[in-house]
C-alpha cells in the first residue's frame, strides 16, 4: 500500500491507510532524509525533463479578476480606519445624587456607598 507524497488531507481519507502510515513512522520505516547536493540536482534535472516533455504540468495560479484596474483604497487604510472608528468610547451618563438621610451616592442607578 502506497500513500503519495502530498497533503495528507487530500492524499488519503482512509483511516486504515493513515494508521498504516503512522505505524510505519513509529517503526522507523517512514522517515525524512536529508538530500546531498548531488541527489538534489539529479531530482531537479528529472523534474525539468518531465516538465519539458509534458509528463507533468507546472501549477499556475488564476489571474486576479481586477488585474490592470487601479484600486482606490488599500486594505491597510481600511483596517486603520476601522480601528479609529472602533476606539471611540461611549459611556452612559453618570448622575451623582447624595441622599440627605442615608448619605448614599447613586451612580447610574446603582448604589455605591452608604451605611
Amino acid at each position: 500500500m502506497t500513500i503519495p507524497f502530498a497533503n495528507l488531507s487530500s492524499a488519503s481519507s482512509s483511516l486504515s491507510q493513515l494508521e498504516l502510515l503512522l505505524q510505519k513512522w513509529e517503526m522507523g520505516a517512514t522517515y525524512w532524509k536529508e538530500l546531498t547536493d548531488e541527489e538534489f540536482e539529479e531530482l531537479r534535472r528529472e523534474r525539468n525533463e518531465q516538465l519539458e516533455s509534458g509528463a507533468i504540468m507546472e501549477p499556475s495560479r488564476r489571474t486576479r479578476s481586477d488585474k490592470g484596474k487601479k484600486r482606490t483604497c488599500s486594505a491597510a487604510a481600511n483596517f486603520e480606519d476601522s480601528l479609529r472608528r472602533s476606539k471611540k468610547v461611549k459611556s452612559a451618563a453618570t448622575v451623582n445624587n447624595e441622599d440627605s438621610e442615608g448619605g448614599e451616592e447613586q451612580v447610574s442607578g446603582e448604589q455605591v456607598g452608604g451605611e
